[in-house]
C-alpha cells in the first residue's frame, strides 16, 4: 500500500509540474451513490449501503484536452475521501480513470459538460476487497465496489483554499 502511495504522489507530482498552469480548473462537486457489500455479489443486489461525499478539486491539463486531477473532500460513511486521475475530455464528453486513495478502489468515470459544470457518473471496484486484517474493516471499508452519480461545478482558484473554506464553515 505504501508503495501505491509513493507511485501516485510521483505520478502525480510528474503530470502537475508538466501541466500549463494557465490550463486548470478548481472545482467543487458533491456526489450520491450506492456500496455493495462484501458478503453479496453485484448480480444479488444483496446490502447496499447509501453514500455522500462533498469535495473540492482540480485538473491540471498537461495538454488541450488531457489532464490530472486530484479531489479530497468529507463524506458518508466514510468521513473522508480523496481520488487522483487522469483523464481526457472533449467539449461535451470526457473520461477519467484513477484510484480513490480512501477509501481504496479503482474507478472509471464518464463526464458530461457544461458551461461551468459538469455531470459525472462512475464505477469502482476495489482491489482490496477480500482483504481483512484480523477481523478488521478493510481498506475499502468492506465493500466490493460503488456506483457514483455527481455534479460538479467550476469555482474561482482563490476559493480552493482549505483554510478560506473552512473559515467560510464557521460563519
Amino acid at each position: 500500500m505504501k508503495k501505491l502511495f509513493i507511485l501516485l504522489f510521483f505520478i502525480g507530482h510528474f503530470f502537475t509540474n508538466h501541466a500549463q498552469q494557465t490550463n486548470s480548473r478548481t472545482y467543487r462537486e458533491f456526489n450520491a451513490g450506492a456500496a455493495f457489500l462484501n458478503e453479496y455479489s453485484i448480480s444479488e443486489l444483496g446490502d447496499i449501503m447509501v453514500g455522500l461525499s462533498y469535495v473540492s478539486g482540480k485538473q491540471n491539463y498537461f495538454s488541450e484536452n488531457f489532464f490530472f486531477e486530484y479531489q479530497a473532500g468529507i463524506a458518508l460513511p466514510s468521513i473522508i475521501t480523496g481520488k487522483v486521475g487522469i483523464g481526457a475530455t472533449g467539449k461535451v464528453f470526457g473520461g477519467s480513470i484513477g484510484v480513490r486513495v480512501f477509501p481504496t478502489f479503482v474507478y472509471g468515470q464518464i463526464h458530461f459538460r457544461f458551461q461551468k459544470s459538469q455531470l459525472n457518473f462512475s464505477a469502482e471496484v476495489s482491489p482490496l476487497y477480500n482483504y481483512n486484517p484480523g477481523n478488521q474493516i478493510s481498506p475499502s471499508l468492506n465493500t466490493n465496489a460503488i456506483i457514483t452519480c455527481g455534479y460538479q461545478w467550476a469555482i474561482e482558484e482563490s476559493q480552493m483554499k482549505w483554510g478560506k473554506w473552512l473559515r467560510n464553515i464557521g460563519q
